[in-house]
Order: structure tokens, then C-alpha cells, then sequence
């Protein structure tokens, strides 16, 4: 939605947090499986996590409308194996035993981390380019209906790590609530 307001690279790095945000909180899957059906022949080194569809749909949306190459070349697919942030989420969450791998504190801990690594260098010389993407990664989370515990968390992170206000904080996410809101409204009132 906004997302043309900024710089290619700074499209890019959004659209990496948003892969990151939307995994952050789905099934994990080990070859295909849920924990609960885990058997002796799963091969726990295949560790994948399910996609949502709502936000597959916006992140696809998201990549269409890039000005960047790099995420041109990546429009083969959602979450495609060039996903860095999926790579990177994958590869955090295999440090952590199975049984602790699906729980809130260690998804959150994951996603905080891998975040990290995304931003790392970043820096920002307009003050609107944190909102920004604050808006579209809210409009992520969203996409199911509701922002979930781990999905708060990393966007509680990203506030705190670029000194957003609090008041600013709930006013995007107001916004972005609305919007979502008024989509749904309207998609229904056309489907009837």
C-alpha cells in the first residue's frame, strides 16, 4: 500500500521482515509432519513451516509491486528457497530441541533474532521510513485476523529497535486495523 514511498533496498529489506513476520508464528512441519505425527522414520532435518494463504496472497502482492531486482528474480514463488528469511527463521529454529521448538517463547525468540540479523547496519535518514514499514508489516500480521503473541513481539521489536513512540505505535495499528477492517466489510458487501 505504501510501500512505494520507499527506496528499492528499503522495499527489499520490508518485504524480507514481512517473509519473516508471516512465518513467524505458522506450523512447523519436519518432513511434512506436525510434532504430532512425528514417527522413527521422519527426517527431522527436513524442519519447513506451513504457509498461511492470506499472507502468501500480500506478500506475493508485495514482491509484484517492488522496484527491486532482487525480489523480481524471487516472484517464482512464495517463501521460495531464496527466501532469506525463511532460510534464516529454518535454520534458528533447528537449534532448539523439537518439544521446545512450537512454543511461544522460543517462536519469538527465533523471529527476535532472526530480525536482528536483517537489520543489522540498518539505518534510516527519514523518519517516516520506520512508520512505513511499521503500517505494511502490521497489515501482514493482520491478514489472518488477528496479530498473535509472536507476531506483538516482533513488532514490539521493531518499535523499540527504531525508537517509535508508543502513541505512534497504536495509532498505525489502528490505521491498519481500520483498513483491514473496511477491506473485509467491503469484500463481503461485493461476494453477496
Amino acid at each position: 500500500m505504501l510501500m512505494k514511498l520507499l527506496s528499492s533496498s528499503h522495499q527489499s529489506l520490508l518485504i524480507d521482515l514481512s517473509e519473516l513476520l508471516a512465518l513467524s508464528d505458522n506450523q512447523l512441519l519436519w518432513d511434512g509432519k506436525s510434532a504430532d505425527e512425528i514417527t522413527s522414520d521422519t527426517d527431522l532435518d527436513e524442519l519447513s513451516i506451513q504457509q498461511n494463504d492470506l499472507e502468501r496472497e500480500l506478500i506475493d502482492e508485495m514482491k509484484r509491486s517492488s522496484d527491486n531486482d532482487y525480489h523480481l528474480s524471487a516472484r517464482i514463488g512464495y517463501f521460495s528457497d531464496r527466501s532469506i528469511a525463511k532460510s534464516k527463521l529454518i535454520k534458528t529454529l533447528k537449534t532448539y530441541p523439537i518439544t521446545k521448538s512450537e512454543l511461544p517463547d522460543t517462536r519469538i525468540e527465533s523471529a527476535i533474532t532472526v530480525f536482528k540479523e536483517l537489520i543489522e547496519g540498518e539505518s534510516f535518514e527519514e523518519i517516516s521510513v520506520p512508520k512505513i514499514m511499521l503500517y505494511e508489516l502490521f497489515l501482514v500480521a493482520l491478514q489472518d485476523g488477528h496479530i498473535s503473541e509472536v507476531e506483538m513481539a516482533f513488532l514490539k521489536a521493531f518499535q523499540d529497535h527504531f525508537e517509535i513512540e508508543d502513541f505512534m505505535f497504536d495509532d498505525i495499528l489502528e490505521r491498519a486495523e481500520a483498513l483491514t477492517q473496511e477491506m473485509s466489510t467491503t469484500i463481503s458487501l461485493v461476494l453477496e
